[in-house]
């Protein structure tokens, strides 16, 4: 149960690449200059990028890939998923975020679908033109989908009226370079 006065925690749930890492570390920027306190759930792979990280409180679950792999990766990966539900379920129930952001990539998948079961605000965002597998999975089950584009390809029909365009999050580091100037680079050839 949250104290008087304590600011609402939101969970974010992202990939451990930094095509899912860096738009939740752009949102956590934003969101933390307006107050609230967050957590970053991600896998192993997240762990990478503790630079990029840094100052975000993360925690680590199970995940696993599916797509390519041999018969018994999938296995083994469906397991990793199964534990990461848990891990998900038991942090959901502990900390009582008051939303859950997922970014895609396999390792928000225990996490979302922990927060759907457990019935908190959920809320995807897809950073490009189609929804990758993972939100493809829960876009069904959410509250609302966020996108960077106007037309994204394998959005459910009965989820369509739930979509928002907000453009893809940018970290603060990268807008403060949109004002320099470019220079032109020398072709080789």
């Amino acid at each position: 149960m949250r104290k008087k006065n304590e600011a609402p925690l939101i969970l974010l749930a992202a990939g451990g690449t930094g095509g899912h890492v860096f738009p939740a570390k752009a949102l956590a920027g934003e969101l933390m200059e307006r107050g609230f306190r967050l957590i970053l759930v991600t896998d192993r792979r997240g762990g990478t990028l503790k630079n990029e990280l840094a100052g975000i409180d993360t925690r680590y679950i199970w995940a696993g890939g599916i797509a390519g792999k041999s018969i018994p990766m999938r296995l083994i990966s469906i397991l990793e998923i199964f534990v990461g539900f848990f891990q998900a379920w038991f942090l959901l129930k502990k900390l009582r975020p008051s939303v859950v952001v997922g970014f895609g990539g396999y390792a928000s998948v225990p996490t979302m679908l922990a927060a759907i079961f457990v019935g908190i605000s959920s809320i995807i965002h897809e950073q490009n033109a189609v929804l990758g597998r993972a939100n493809r999975l829960l876009a069904g089950r959410v509250k609302l989908i966020t996108t960077s584009f106007e037309k994204v390809h394998f959005i459910p029909e009965k989820s369509k009226s739930n979509v928002i365009v907000t453009g893809m999050p940018v970290r603060s580091a990268i807008q403060k370079m949109r004002d320099q100037s470019y220079s032109k680079s020398t072709t080789v050839g």
